[in-house]
């Protein structure tokens, strides 16, 4: 997954998860983002009633 792609992918779950480093994203090492990101899964795992609909809702979109 390249740089872009994974800050996307984080970006993409800030209304479903409490994370406060959005703005400072793009200055994060790739081992910090693929750390935010393992952290999203196990979230995501452990959630009882996961609901896509939110994350579609609010998935940033990238014009190329």
């Amino acid at each position: 997954m390249s740089r872009i792609e994974k800050i996307a992918f984080i970006s993409s779950f800030w209304s479903l998860l409490e994370i406060k480093v959005k703005d400072h994203l793009s200055q994060f090492l790739d081992s910090d983002l693929d750390l935010l990101i393992q952290q999203i899964l196990e979230k995501i795992k452990n959630t009882e009633n996961p609901n896509p609909l939110l994350h579609v809702f609010h998935m940033p979109v990238f014009l190329n």
